[in-house]
Formats: structure tokens, C-alpha cells, sequence
């Protein structure tokens, strides 16, 4: 609670700041830039010092106020005016205004930078490196650091509009390795952008088809799913179920094979006598084999598997007479009556 009544006292007082006290403390860089008599108030040194003073304040609102002094500098055209503090006649202040320009390029706001290259404020910049020529002061390092810091950091709207518009002035100065980076990181951008349009171009489409035409394992091949398609002529006409009144046409549209031709006359004449005769016959040969076997004694039977079980059991397993066994053989268990008399004898 105490910390959003902290973050609602610093919203409205910021908004009251850049409402009613902001135009007060820019009020020197206007003097400075604007007027006929700018460059006789900036060579007074209290003046020149209290230029950059503001401009260190507006560093650091850009750095903390994001909100609001980004309302006021695109509003009221801050940003256009401090440049303005690049020209060579301005010389002592040029490193501040440079610095402030560094620290809006160091937030990589798309919204600042579209701005910088809408009104084409870089070129500001620019203009002041090229006239500082080969001098190797604080200026020209700066400027090296800020373009350096638009390379590495993979700006891509600053980058193209650098090298769209600057790189062959910057090239005239020195051939500096920065320049010579730039100007590849922006071969390499372009390159990229050409693939992606063409991948765009022909790509989707062909993702989409392969997408939604990707054939899955459980699918049917295209023959196996054309020869399903196909309907033959010969089951045009077929029902699709076999109804009892198709099943009778069947039965009755049949006709048995040339050489099987049924004599319809032959069966009708043939007496009922001579179909029941032969079951007679097989009956009779039935009853008289199970005559013979029932009349058959049980000692005939016997006699004559025995012999033929002999031969099996010593065939299988012969016998073994061991030393411990005794040639007596085992006297029967004797009952309880046995048992009784035994004792009393």
C-alpha cells in the first residue's frame, strides 16, 4: 500500500513538473538555438555552462522519466534543438548535446527511432564528424562509440537509415573498420530480407499444403484407395444383403454340371425295394460280428494277450535283482480275526 502511494505521489508530481516547470529549465537551450542573438548568449560562459548543465538534467529524465519526457521532447522538439548544439560554432557544447543524443539511442525505443529518422537527425550528427575531418578528439571518438553501439546492439532501423544515407559521406573521412562493419551488417540485413520475402512468396503455401496433405500411416495408398473408389460394373445390380427371396432364386437358378445330370425318370422307377436292400445287408454283417465276439470265451481272449504283454514289460523295463532284497516274499498283512487267534495260541 505504502508503495503505490509512493509510485501515485511521484506520477502526479512528474505530471505537474513537465506541466508547469519544465519549460523553465529548457528554457536556456531555446535561447541557445533560437534568435538572432543565440550565439552572443551562448559565448558568455555562466550561459554555456548552464546549457549543459540542462542538458545533463534531460539525460537523466530520459533516463528514469521515460514516460513523460518522452512526451515533452517529441512534443515541444527538445531533440531537434539540442542537435542544433552540434554545429561547429558550438563546439564546447557539441560533446553534451552528443550526449544526450547517445543516451535516447542507448534506451533502442523503436518509437525514438523511428522519430530520429523521420525528421533525419542523425544527420546532425553526421555533418559534425565530417567537418571535425581527421582530428582525433573527443568528438570524433564519440561519434565512432555511438555507431559502434548501433552495430553491435543490431539496431536495424538505424542501421539501414545510417547506411541508407550517411555511409558514403562517413567513408570519405576514414575507412574505418566501424564503417566497414556497418555498412556489412547491412548487406547481411538485406540479404535476409530478400529470403524472407521469397520464403514468403512460395514458402507458406507449401508448408500449408504439406501440412494438410501429409499422408498418415493408418491411410490408405492412392492405388489401394482408387481401386475402393472404383465400382464394378458386375456389382452394380448385386443387393446388399442376401434376402430369403434372392436366396430361393439362387436355389432355384442352379443347374448341376453336364456330366452330373440327375436322371429324374431312373429315380422314379427304380423300386423302393431295391434303396432299402443294401442297409439290410450292412445291419446283418453288424449283428454278426458282435455275435462272434460276445460268444468268444474270456480264457481264449486271455491266453492270447498275455504273452504278447510279457514281451512288452521286459522290453521296457527288465528286471534287477538287488543284494539287500530277500528271496522270501512279503507274508500278507493278517486281519483282525487272524490277529485274535494268534494271540490266544
Amino acid at each position: 500500500m505504502h508503495r503505490s502511494l509512493n509510485r501515485l505521489e511521484k506520477s502526479e508530481f512528474l505530471q505537474f513538473f513537465y506541466k508547469n516547470a519544465m519549460h523553465r529549465l529548457t528554457e536556456p537551450i531555446i535561447l541557445a538555438t533560437h534568435g538572432t542573438d543565440c550565439l552572443k548568449y551562448v559565448s558568455r560562459t555562466e550561459n554555456s555552462s548552464l546549457v549543459a548543465s540542462v542538458l545533463d538534467v534531460l539525460s537523466f529524465a530520459v533516463e528514469n522519466h521515460t514516460y513523460h519526457v518522452k512526451n515533452y521532447i517529441l512534443s515541444k522538439e527538445i531533440l531537434q534543438k539540442v542537435l542544433l548544439l552540434m554545429n561547429p560554432r558550438y563546439s564546447f557544447l557539441a560533446l553534451n548535446a552528443l550526449k544526450f543524443f547517445r543516451k535516447i539511442v542507448g534506451l533502442k525505443d523503436e518509437f525514438y527511432n523511428r522519430y530520429i529518422i523521420k525528421f533525419d537527425l542523425m544527420s546532425f550528427v553526421i555533418d559534425a564528424f565530417v567537418k571535425n575531418g581527421l582530428k582525433h578528439n573527443m568528438l570524433n571518438s564519440a561519434v565512432l562509440e555511438l555507431l559502434e553501439f548501433i552495430k553491435s546492439e543490431d539496431i536495424k532501423t538505424l542501421i539501414k537509415y545510417v547506411c541508407e544515407k550517411h555511409i558514403t559521406k562517413l567513408l570519405t573521412v576514414e575507412q574505418c573498420s566501424t564503417f566497414k562493419a556497418l555498412r556489412t551488417k547491412f548487406e547481411q540485413q538485406l540479404e535476409r530480407e530478400t529470403t524472407k520475402k521469397g520464403d514468403t512468396m512460395a514458402g507458406p503455401k507449401n508448408f500449408d499444403n504439406a501440412a494438410r496433405f501429409r499422408r498418415d500411416a493408418r491411410d490408405l495408398d492412392e492405388n489401394e484407395e482408387n481401386y475402393f473408389n472404383e465400382e464394378d460394373p458386375s456389382d452394380m445390380n448385386k443387393p446388399l444383403y442376401n434376402s430369403p427371396l434372392v436366396v430361393q432364386n439362387k436355389v432355384l437358378d442352379t443347374k448341376p454340371p453336364p456330366n452330373k445330370v440327375i436322371n429324374s425318370e431312373k429315380v422314379m422307377t427304380t423300386p423302393l425295394e431295391k434303396v432299402i436292400a443294401p442297409t439290410d445287408k450292412v445291419i446283418n454283417t453288424i449283428n454278426s460280428t458282435l455275435d462272434k465276439v460276445i460268444t468268444t470265451p474270456l480264457d481264449k481272449v486271455m491266453s492270447a494277450s498275455l504273452p504278447a504283454l510279457d514281451k512288452v514289460i521286459s522290453a521296457s523295463s527288465p528286471l534287477v535283482d538287488y543284494a539287500d532284497d530277500s528271496d522270501e516274499e512279503d507274508e500278507p498283512p493278517l486281519n483282525k480275526r487272524q490277529k485274535v487267534s494268534s494271540t490266544v495260541t
